[in-house]
C-alpha cells in the first residue's frame, strides 16, 4: 500500500488503523518548505513505513479541465490530515478556500518545490533512513538516472493519464525500463491501466516486480465501503490466478515474457 503525502488520512491513522502490518510506503509529494519535508519523512520512519515513494511527475500539475470547470476543492469535512502538524496546513487552507478554479491546482502550483532534482534522492534516503522508489518513469534514460543516484526502485506510472494529455501507457514504457535496468538491484513497479487480474499477470511478464492497483480499489470503497475493497481485491486475486493457470504456472517466478506477445506501436 502506498499512502499519498495529500491524503485525506494522516500516516499515523492509517498505520494504526493496521496495527503496522502489511507493506505500506509513503508517496512524497515535495513541499518547497524543506523542514516540512523532514518533518514528513521523519514521521513516515516512525510509523514503520518500509520506503519512500518519490513524486516526480507532479512538481507542476497537469490542466484538469473538469477540475477548474467544476472548481473541485475537498468537502468541508475532509482535510489534508498529512498537513495538521505543521505550518504548511494554513496554505492548505488558504488555497482550499479560494474560489478560482480547482483548490488542488493552486495547493500544488504554491506548494511544491519546482526545484526538485536527481540529487534530491540521495538527501531523501538520508532523511529518511528509508529506500526510495522514484515514482512516474517512464523512459529507459531516466531510469538510468534513477539508478545512478541512489533510486531503490523505479515506478512506472503516468499518473493515471491525468498530466500530460496522449502519454504513452505505463505497460508500453515498461519493457525498455526493464532492459536498460538489466543486471542492477534496482526493482521496477508499475501502475496505471491495472483493471483486471490478467492486467497484474501481464506486468509481471514484461518484467515488473511489483504492481499497484487505484481506481479499482476505489471503485470497490465507493460501492461498498471497506468490504467492497476486499470484494475487489479478492476478483484482481482470483483473475491473476486464473491467468497463471491458463498459462501453466505454479508460481509467481514461472512468470517470464515468453507468456506475452509484446508490440510496440
Amino acid at each position: 500500500m502506498c499512502l499519498s503525502t495529500y491524503s485525506t488520512y494522516s500516516m499515523e491513522d492509517v498505520a494504526d488503523a493496521a496495527d503496522n502490518e502489511g507493506m505500506r510506503m509513503f508517496q512524497l509529494y515535495f513541499p518547497q518548505d524543506r523542514s516540512i519535508t523532514v518533518d514528513l519523512l521523519k514521521r513516515a520512519k516512525a510509523k514503520n513505513y518500509q520506503g519512500i515513494a518519490l513524486t516526480a511527475d507532479a512538481q507542476v500539475l497537469g490542466l484538469r479541465i473538469a477540475d477548474e470547470h467544476n472548481k473541485f476543492k475537498l468537502p468541508s469535512h475532509m482535510e489534508l490530515a498529512n498537513f495538521s502538524k505543521n505550518a504548511q496546513k494554513e496554505k492548505h487552507d488558504e488555497n482550499e478556500t479560494e474560489n478560482t478554479g480547482s483548490s488542488l491546482h493552486n495547493i500544488v502550483t504554491s506548494a511544491l518545490d519546482q526545484s526538485l532534482n536527481w540529487k534530491d534522492i540521495a538527501w531523501i534516503k538520508e532523511v529518511s533512513g528509508l529506500p526510495v522508489a522514484v515514482k512516474g518513469i517512464m523512459t529507459a534514460e531516466d531510469a538510468i538516472l534513477a539508478q545512478s543516484h541512489g533510486a531503490d526502485a523505479v515506478w512506472v506510472s503516468n499518473h493515471g493519464g491525468r498530466q500530460a494529455d496522449g502519454c504513452l501507457a505505463s505497460i508500453d514504457a515498461l519493457p525498455e525500463i526493464v532492459e536498460a535496468l538489466k543486471g542492477s538491484n534496482v526493482e521496477i513497479y508499475l501502475d496505471g491501466g491495472v483493471r483486471r487480474g490478467s492486467d497484474i499477470f501481464k506486468a509481471l511478464a514484461l518484467g515488473a516486480n511489483y504492481v499497484f492497483v487505484a481506481r479499482p480499489v476505489l471503485y470497490g470503497l465507493t460501492v461498498g465501503g471497506a468490504k467492497g475493497v476486499s470484494g475487489i481485491v479478492a476478483v484482481l486475486q482470483s483473475e491473476f490466478e486464473r491467468m497463471m493457470k491458463f498459462a501453466g504456472t505454479t508460481s509467481v517466478d514461472q512468470i517470464s515474457k515468453n507468456h506475452v506477445q509484446f508490440r510496440k506501436w
